[in-house]
């Protein structure tokens, strides 16, 4: 057989031809329906079981953020240690009871002002070039034991020793019902003030003792001192810290607020 005769057999002449697809009939089709509609019935309902998880676990990341919030606004640290359930209860307890006593307590005053007594020396003071010329402060003026903000470490104002005094003016003479007291937990420093006195200043400029009390840091962060021994209008507080928790350096006061029941809303 010659070269030129011989035919490869994929040109052989027989091409195949590529088979249309036959159309099911309507018959065929519908046998197909119900298993189709099984399908896609499982499909919704794992897609919908699916998103009702998703919900639990944001519901469940809501409810956490939630208890850290609250936990951190009462003043209480986690320190390596998960708190134990007794001690959230208290922690809601407190809380109820501080909201219950609300009206006992009266309503912050604002626009009140603060500024360290005459024999008190601030912890730290103001940092000057050579001594003599005033760059910055170096630690916190007394204004910040009148903020609203929850505090924080070294969010205070500190004075030298362990006694010291603060005389916050009001911005008119009004009568003051209630003070409260706070400090950070833990205090390591132990920093904190432990016994006091406060004296009201009447319109006429006289003294008188308001009340004396004792700062537990075994107790709430923020305790609140009833001033029973006084009803009549001040127009200034002054707050004095007889002695702190052993710092024998310095004496931090976080926030001292006052209160009163005469301020109409």
């Amino acid at each position: 057989m010659s070269q030129n005769s011989f035919i490869p057999p994929w040109c052989s002449g027989r091409v195949s031809e590529r088979r249309k697809p036959r159309k099911l009939s309507h018959r065929e089709l519908k046998s197909f329906r119900p298993l189709w509609e099984n399908i896609t019935k499982h499909e919704t309902e794992d897609r919908r079981h699916q998103g009702v998880k998703e919900r639990n676990i944001q519901r469940e990341k809501l409810k956490v953020f939630i208890l850290l919030l609250f936990i951190a606004g009462s003043g209480c640290y986690i320190i390596r240690e998960r708190i134990p359930t007794s001690e959230i209860e208290k922690l809601l307890t407190q809380t109820k009871l501080a909201w219950t006593n609300r009206n006992a307590i009266g309503s912050y005053i604002a626009g009140a002002r603060a500024v360290k007594g005459s024999t008190t020396s601030e912890w730290g003071g103001r940092l000057g070039l050579w001594g003599i010329i005033p760059l910055w402060r170096a630690s916190p003026p007394p204004e910040t034991i009148l903020a609203l903000r929850q505090p924080t470490p070294s969010d205070c104002w500190p004075f030298s020793g362990s006694s010291g005094e603060l005389i916050i003016h009001v911005p008119h003479s009004i009568q003051v019902d209630n003070i409260s007291l706070e400090h950070i937990r833990p205090d390591t420093a132990r920093s904190a003030p432990k016994d006091f006195v406060v004296y009201g200043i009447l319109e006429n400029g006289t003294w008188t003792k308001a009340t004396d009390g004792t700062y537990r840091h075994n107790k709430p962060a923020k305790q609140y001192f009833s001033l029973d021994n006084c009803s009549a209008p001040l127009k200034s507080i002054v707050f004095q810290v007889l002695s702190n928790y052993g710092n024998p350096k310095y004496t931090c006061v976080y926030r001292v607020h006052l209160y009163s029941r005469h301020i109409d809303g």
